[in-house]
């Protein structure tokens, strides 16, 4: 049996078909990006896996169960983050919002030990007790999948890591995503195909429909034009899988350990 089993899938808004008869395969561990035009239905798509909405027809199946009921699988970094920049909440505080909980209550040791396992994997430790509104736009990239993380999922959901963040951050992002792969299936929703080539063997476009390419294919620039109907310029990250800090992004990369506390 396969992880995620999609098959004739139908969602349409307001009498308006949004995906039309999708179907695929993913397996354990295997990194898909998702690419395609505005309004294709990628965002859709992941909010369906999410169980978040539910198709019109056809099936989603996370290892052999509705996504509803396996929720807990997925950690889901969204494209947009809205907050209040004066609310006066820390990063650790973010982080442990995504701690999955059934009842009200409070916060467990698990759940404390959770978060800092989540800030040593993004590198960002020394970081727990500054303010939110305080980071730049890759810090808190790396805060959100940490509480993606928090709850320990198999399963990582990323729509447009990458927007707004320039090269060196996207690079670091890059790296961070690659060691996660290890253990966790990942599916990243992007624009940069940079980051598609350099970064997945596969790749799913979504527009309306679905069709599966070659990640070669989009080093080789005809079909990203075509895709997105204009010319795209590459802007290509290099990728060290060393560990090493990067100029502009605190932090080293743990994978093991928690973060350590004075």
């Amino acid at each position: 049996m396969s992880l995620i089993d999609v098959n004739g899938l139908y969602f349409s808004r307001e009498a308006l078909p949004v995906l039309e008869d999708v179907n695929f395969t993913i397996e354990e561990k295997q990194m898909v990006t998702i690419v395609g035009p505005n309004g294709g239905g990628k965002t859709t798509l992941l909010l369906l896996l999410l169980g978040l909405l539910s198709p019109d027809r056809g099936q989603i199946l996370i290892k052999g169960r509705r996504p509803a009921a396996v929720q807990r699988l997925m950690g889901y970094v969204p494209q947009y983050s809205l907050f209040d920049p004066t609310f006066p909440v820390t990063v650790y505080d973010v982080v442990l919002m995504g701690s999955l909980r059934r009842f009200w209550g409070f916060y467990t040791k698990a759940d404390h030990e959770a978060v800092d396992q989540a800030l040593a994997t993004v590198g960002l430790c020394d970081l727990a007790q500054r303010s939110f509104s305080e980071l730049s736009g890759g810090q808190r990239q790396r805060v959100l999948i940490a509480r993606a993380l928090v709850g320990r999922p198999e399963i990582l959901l990323l729509d447009e890591p990458t927007a707004n963040v320039d090269a060196a951050v996207g690079e670091h992002l890059n790296e961070l995503l690659r060691r996660l792969n290890q253990d966790l299936t990942i599916l990243l929703v992007t624009h940069d195909d940079a980051f598609v080539s350099n970064f997945t063997t596969r790749v799913f476009c979504i527009n309306r429909g679905f069709t599966e390419h070659p990640a070669r294919q989009l080093q080789e620039g005809a079909f990203v034009d075509a895709l997105y109907q204009t010319p795209v310029a590459a802007v290509h990250h290099g990728i060290h899988l060393d560990g090493h800090h990067h100029a502009g992004e605190s932090g080293q990369i743990n994978l093991r350990g928690g973060c350590t506390h004075d």
